[in-house]
């Protein structure tokens, strides 16, 4: 009798597990899409036709660009595992995060590697320690090679994002 109960102890805590990690393997929706449609999903607002530039134009000439309206293509690295409030975008060797104005929305915690269209402006800040570190938590971040680091850094802050399909 003793047996049958750890075996079925042991089958609880299994699917108990198992259930656990599903549930981390979840996608977070915190925010609806303002528009959908067979081409992609844009969150926030819709999107306007600002001056293009690529991450690429921005970054490395970024006094140009600080704090003006653009339109940005790039991809999807990584996202906010806990809530989709930011995330990071890259473009061949260039990247930087992503956040959202007054936090107004989140993007699906799933679209890694997908394609983004965003009106954004290009911000400098300076990143504390402690603030970076939380940021590397929620993405996920183990290796230091690819942690977000302290100090002065360069976000795109975006008023909309449009997730391409």
């Amino acid at each position: 009798m003793k047996s049958a109960f750890y075996k079925y102890l042991k089958v609880s805590l299994l699917v108990l597990s198992l259930t656990t990690l599903q549930a981390k393997a979840e996608v977070i929706r915190l925010s609806e899409p303002i528009e959908r449609d067979s081409n992609g999903e844009t969150f926030g607002n819709r999107l306007t036709n600002y001056q293009n530039a690529t991450l690429g134009t921005l970054l490395s000439n970024p006094d140009s660009h600080l704090g003006k309206d653009r339109t940005v293509k790039a991809k999807v690295a990584k996202v906010c595992r806990k809530k989709g409030c930011f995330f990071i975008a890259y473009d061949g060797q260039y990247s930087v995060r992503v956040s959202f104005e007054n936090y107004a929305f989140f993007v699906p915690t799933d679209i890694a590697n997908r394609n983004v269209i965003m009106n954004a402006k290009l911000v400098s800040k300076n990143l504390s320690e402690k603030k970076a570190d939380h940021f590397n938590k929620d993405l996920g971040i183990q290796e230091p090679a690819d942690a977000i680091q302290s100090g002065a850094v360069l976000e795109l802050v975006a008023t909309s994002v449009r997730i391409e399909s």
